[in-house]
């Protein structure tokens, strides 16, 4: 008997599902309503803006009387367009449909290029009972898969093969192939087989990301471009009006888009640091010489608004909502006079356009809590992790260092922070790690953190409690060791690296890219 081909009835079911813009924006649904065979119209076409995607729920239903093999096909006029599958989807985008069954793929339709595209969907058949798909000339069929972000890490590291390092008494899981770890929430109390937070650690991992609209025309990545083709070095670097950087014959091209690190992943949302300091070095921490006491103008430790304390310098220069000197110069990538230095000490003009966060970079930030709890001592990282979350604050009670009237809180609900002095010890191999923090600069410390700084000094967002001085705080320094100063800096040493949360639904196109300084993953906002 002849094989006949299969007359599938395709249904795009108007099932309320959220369209996304990379962007940031929201849409009405996207309700695609199409029946095979008829002539396709543009009732089966998805218009995506450009650097944008939309994310649909595609449903297929088989009419015919028997099994058959299917698949989902795109086509565009524009070449830089992709469909991809959810690796949670309910169901896969290829496979086999039983007679009378429905298969419901959830596709991210995204366009890479400078303008709006439509994206034409389709199904692809198979001869009944088996037989391969066929596939129509100029269809492209979907392979491929983007991921929530936080759940691909995350099963990056249960899937990968274990090994054990002892630190301070806490047996912590390390898988080395990927270099992620579980960090037991810093307790020997938490089951081992317990997934705690998971981080990055090593000399180098590969966890550099894109965030938001990466698909736009604001950089390039030309690839493959030896560096013979330009004059030195320093041509690669300032070619164009863009800022380049050249490794191993690639030129990458990255205009005033910057690349951030994953931390690691914390009650399942992911935390990211920027992989460069921002722009302008010696920030003060915080000077408010002008508050009631003020520490003789060394700065006040504490992070957040506390009664009419209205926040650290540095809190008030990353976020949003504040005016005046540092106020949210960060956040609205502009320029303005900045705190640098001891006693209230100003610099004008100081320019955040190309560092500063693009609307695409903020629509993937979560506000989150963070912890402000202070430590009177150095230790090992298990230690400062729970000082972090603890209640210590300021506990000095007199002298003109110890003169501020700020009372001290332990958590602050906001968007950017910097890193903690745990996110620090916990970057670093503890296999070959095995040291209080402010020993992190002998051998087996220093060689194995990828947060360690080249040169100068790290803030961070922790207090240094004293007895003496309400103005210290914790800071990363080049020789590895975690170190303090004063929160008014008093030199061009000091560099902050802006770090954030990222929203729960975020997703990490994974496809072509390792995670590499040359290939970054692409986090989009789903």
């Amino acid at each position: 008997m002849k094989k006949k081909i299969v007359l599938i009835s395709i249904i795009i079911a108007l099932i309320v599902v959220s369209v996304i813009f990379i962007i940031g924006t929201y849409a009405d649904p996207e309700v695609l309503n199409d029946s095979y065979p008829i002539t396709l119209t543009g009732n089966t076409s998805v218009t995506v803006p450009a650097g944008s995607m939309k994310k649909i729920i595609y449903q297929i239903k088989n009419t015919n009387n028997g099994t058959v093999n299917y698949g989902i096909g795109y086509s565009s006029q524009s070449n830089d367009v992709a469909v991809k599958a959810y690796s949670n989807s309910t169901d896969a985008a290829s496979g086999t449909i039983a007679s009378n069954n429905y298969k419901n793929v959830t596709l991210a339709v995204i366009n890479n290029s400078s303008a709006s595209a439509a994206i034409t969907l389709s199904t692809i058949l198979g001869y009944e009972n088996g037989g391969n798909l066929i596939v129509p000339s100029g269809t492209t069929l979907v392979t491929q898969e983007v991921h929530i972000a936080a759940d691909y890490i995350t099963n990056l590291y249960t899937d990968a093969t274990k090994s054990t390092a002892t630190v301070n008494s806490i047996t912590y899981n390390l898988a080395p192939s990927v270099n992620l770890m579980d960090d037991r929430l810093a307790s020997s109390s938490t089951p081992a087989n317990t997934v705690g937070n998971i981080r990055y650690y090593g000399a180098n991992p590969n966890n550099y990301v894109w965030l938001g609209d990466t698909y736009t025309s604001d950089y390039t990545i030309p690839g493959n471009i030896t560096l013979d083709e330009y004059a030195d070095q320093e041509a690669c670097i300032n070619d164009g009006n863009s800022e380049a950087y050249c490794t191993e014959g690639i030129v990458r091209h990255t205009g005033d888009r910057k690349l951030w690190r994953v931390i690691g992943v914390f009650n399942g949302r992911v935390k990211v640091v920027t992989a460069d300091p921002i722009s302008t070095q010696g920030l003060s921490w915080d000077t408010s010489a002008n508050e009631a006491g003020g520490n003789s103008g060394w700065g006040i430790n504490q992070w957040g608004p506390s009664g009419s304390y209205e926040g650290s310098d540095l809190m008030r220069l990353l976020n949003e909502g504040y005016t005046g000197t540092n106020g949210s110069l960060y956040w609205n990538k502009t320029a303005g006079t900045v705190y640098k230095g001891y006693n209230n000490a100003t610099t004008a003009n100081v320019s955040f356009a190309n560092t500063g966060l693009l609307a695409t970079e903020k629509a993937l930030i979560d506000t989150a809590t963070w912890y402000t709890g202070a430590y009177d001592q150095f230790s090992y990282v298990d230690a400062h992790y729970t000082a972090e979350r603890g209640n210590m604050g300021k506990i000095c009670s007199g002298g003109n260092r110890c003169n501020d009237e700020v009372t001290r809180t332990s958590t602050w609900t906001g968007k950017v922070g910097i890193i903690y002095p745990s996110d620090y010890g916990y970057a670093a191999n503890l296999a070959q790690c095995n040291q209080e923090l402010d020993a992190y600069n002998s051998t087996g410390c220093v060689d194995t953190n990828w947060l360690k700084p080249s040169s100068g000094y790290s803030r961070t967002m922790s207090p240094r409690a004293r007895s003496d001085d309400a103005s210290r705080v914790f800071r990363v320094s080049h020789d590895g060791s975690l170190d303090y100063g004063n929160a008014g800096s008093t030199g061009n040493d000091s560099w902050v690296w802006p770090a954030v949360h990222l929203k729960p639904n975020v997703i990490i196109d994974t496809n072509s890219n390792d995670g590499s300084e040359q290939y970054p993953y692409v986090l989009m906002l789903n």
